[in-house]
């Protein structure tokens, strides 16, 4: 394609992610960086639906297509499925995956919960191994070293020792029925086979036991397209709500979301308290309690501005919305601060307060509207989406420009009406 600007890739297991979860030589990973565009979301979905029809040609083949998200690495959407027993865990878990890949707006959905390999499971009759004189753990140990085989020697070759390893031959213990008829008392008067005292059988166990909060889990993950997170979030909230689960298993919602909330609170303890240490600030500066309180009122209006344009020009509110609301709190009271200082300077020389209102308004006018402008102006170039990594910052920038236009004309109106009002 040609918003492609590189490509590269690699198969197999390398030193510096031997410690990832996912790696082994079965696995591959291919990593493509686009080249610079106006439209990176329109530019970034279009390739990856190319890749989705690329890879659905391919059978028996797993695939997970990430992208970079800021401040996390896990997928969109996660469902965590907990439960003990591992059979009803896999049942329940295939249910839901194929309910929760039907949503539409859903990509890419996958369950951890896969098939596992076959394994020989044997469980022996214990009155019949005590009949003939035997116990378990004899009996598994023949079978160890029948299958596995036994170091009996070792040869020597110079300073070197190696084992010598005694087992079947390899048509003798490859086949389930060649291992049911392994003799298990060598050197007995009657020959007893394994199938006469134990049940074998050819079983698929669990690829992995993941848990979660030290609970056995199952997580069903997906991406998201042409989607809004909320909405494909409470999609799922409403599938798995609808499912019966049965006594001893539970559920939770993951990935992103779950991220952003735990942000979004950790925002929003971090805006009150900038609003606190701001007006502790104010008070200790100003030696009253209700002129902070008439200056924490442009806060309100800064909010207005910027949620009004958020909804205009269709901007989520984000991380970094939020850090621009935050930067707000402590620029859009200098405004208020310079206008109510200049009036109570008045007020102590004497003037009337409608008049210290009137010749504040007119004097501070300028030194007002000079802060305004350098802010906003200095913010333009970040606004604008000039560079990489732009449509990180420039939701910032958005909200810190319309707040602060929006505080500045409401101050001039609304900031000398209150004052008027409350102030004795």
């Amino acid at each position: 394609m040609e918003s492609v600007r590189s490509i590269s890739y690699y198969a197999g297991t390398t030193k510096e992610e031997i410690n990832e979860d996912e790696v082994g030589e079965h696995i591959g990973k291919i990593t493509v960086v686009l080249k610079p565009s106006s439209d990176v979301k329109t530019a970034e979905e279009g390739l990856i639906d190319n890749i989705r029809t690329l890879l659905s040609d391919f059978t028996d083949l797993d695939y997970n297509i990430s992208r970079p998200v800021l401040f996390t690495m896990k997928p969109p959407i996660e469902v965590i499925l907990k439960g003990y027993n591992l059979l009803e865990l896999r049942r329940i878990s295939g249910e839901i995956y194929e309910r929760i890949a039907a949503i539409p707006g859903l990509k890419d959905v996958q369950s951890s919960v896969k098939p596992g390999f076959p394994e020989l499971v044997v469980e022996f009759e214990r009155l019949r191994l005590s009949h003939y004189g035997m116990n378990a753990y004899d009996v598994a140990s023949i079978i160890k070293n029948k299958i596995e085989g036994f170091v009996a020697t070792k040869y020597k070759e110079k300073d070197r020792r190696i084992d010598i390893r005694v087992y079947l031959k390899d048509e003798q213990r490859r086949r389930a029925e060649n291992i049911r008829n392994l003799i298990i008392n060598p050197g007995g008067a009657v020959p007893i086979q394994l199938k006469s005292v134990a049940n074998v059988a050819v079983l698929s166990g669990p690829n992995e036991i993941r848990r979660v909060d030290q609970d056995r889990s199952a997580i069903i993950s997906a991406n998201i397209s042409n989607i809004n997170l909320a909405e494909a979030v409470q999609q799922i909230y409403d599938v798995v709500e609808r499912y019966p689960l049965p006594p001893g298993f539970s559920y939770e919602l993951s990935g992103q979301n779950k991220e952003m909330k735990t942000s979004l609170n950790s925002l929003t303890l971090a805006m009150a308290l900038a609003v606190f240490l701001v007006y502790i600030v104010m008070a200790s500066q100003f030696e009253s309690f209700l002129h902070p309180f008439l200056i924490l009122f442009t806060i309100p209006m800064a909010l207005i501005g910027v949620f009004l344009t958020l909804y205009v020009l269709n901007i989520p509110i984000g991380v970094t919305v939020y850090i621009g609301m935050i930067t707000l709190v402590g620029i859009v009271v200098n405004n208020a601060i310079i206008l109510i200082d200049y009036i109570n300077t008045l007020r102590k020389r004497g003037v009337e307060k409608l008049e210290a209102i009137k010749q504040a308004g007119s004097i501070r006018l300028r030194p007002i509207l000079i802060t305004t402008s350098t802010t906003v102006l200095g913010l333009l170039p970040m606004a604008l989406g000039l560079g990489e990594g732009a449509e990180i910052r420039t939701p910032m920038a958005i909200s810190i420009i319309a707040g602060l236009l929006s505080a500045t004309f409401l101050t001039l109106i609304l900031i000398p009406v209150v004052y008027n009002k409350f102030s004795k």
